[in-house]
C-alpha cells in the first residue's frame, strides 16, 4: 500500500522525519501561491534530497483563505487513489495553510490514516484527531442548497424531507456552528458550513 504524505511546506525538519520515518512514496508541498525565499528553498530542498527516491509534486494554495485551501486539499485528496495510505503534516508553513489542510481532511476523515504535527526541539511525533463533520444525507443536501432556499416549506418539499425534520436539522446545523442567520432572517452558510459541504 503506497504511503502518501501532505504536507505544508516552510522549514523541512519535520518533513524529512515523516518522509523516513513513515516510508513515503509520495509527497505532496503545500506552497504559497507566491512563495518567499525561505518557501522556495525548503521546496528545493525537499526537491534535490527525495527527488530520485520518491515522486514530490508542488500544490499552490492561497495565504490566509482558510475555506479555498480546504477545498484545494480535498480536492488534492480525491485525487489521490483510494488504495493509498494518506497522511497529513501540519508542522510547517503558514497556521492558515494547516488549518485549511486540518479542516479538509474532515471532509474526507475517511481517507486520512494519520494527521501529524511535529515538536521540532525533539522530534517527537503528536497525532493529532482526524475528526469528521459526521453529517447525515439530509443535512448535507441542506447545507449544499441553504443559501437557495429562501421557503422553509418549499425547502422541506425539495429535500423530501417533513418540516419538523428541516427544523429539527436547522438547530443542529446551527448549534454546530454550520449555519448562522443573518439580520433579515435568511440562513447562510459559515466558513465551518462551506467546508463540511465539500
Amino acid at each position: 500500500m503506497p504511503r502518501v504524505l501532505i504536507t505544508t511546506t516552510y522549514s523541512t525538519n519535520s518533513i524529512v522525519l515523516l518522509v523516513t520515518k513513515l516510508g513515503i512514496e509520495r509527497l505532496y508541498l503545500l506552497m504559497d501561491k507566491k512563495p518567499d525565499k525561505t518557501q522556495k528553498k525548503a521546496a528545493k530542498t525537499i526537491e534535490a534530497s527525495f527527488g530520485k527516491a520518491i515522486k514530490v509534486k508542488r500544490k499552490r494554495v492561497g495565504l490566509y483563505d482558510v475555506v479555498g485551501i480546504a477545498k484545494e486539499c480535498v480536492i488534492l485528496i480525491d485525487d489521490i487513489p483510494d488504495k493509498d495510505e494518506l497522511y497529513l503534516n501540519v508542522t510547517p508553513g503558514r497556521k492558515t495553510q494547516s488549518m485549511g489542510l486540518l479542516l479538509g481532511s474532515y471532509a474526507r476523515s475517511n481517507r486520512v490514516k494519520k494527521a501529524l504535527y511535529c515538536i521540532e526541539e525533539t522530534n517527537q511525533i503528536l497525532d493529532l484527531p482526524v475528526l469528521s463533520f459526521n453529517l447525515n444525507k439530509s443535512q448535507l443536501k441542506i447545507l449544499k442548497n441553504i443559501e437557495e432556499s429562501k421557503n422553509l416549506s418549499k425547502f422541506a418539499e425539495h429535500l423530501k424531507i417533513s418540516r419538523a425534520m428541516l427544523y429539527r436539522h436547522i438547530k443542529e446545523l446551527r448549534v454546530r456552528g454550520l449555519i448562522e442567520e443573518n439580520k433579515e432572517n435568511e440562513l447562510l452558510l459559515t466558513d465551518a458550513g462551506r467546508i463540511a459541504r465539500l
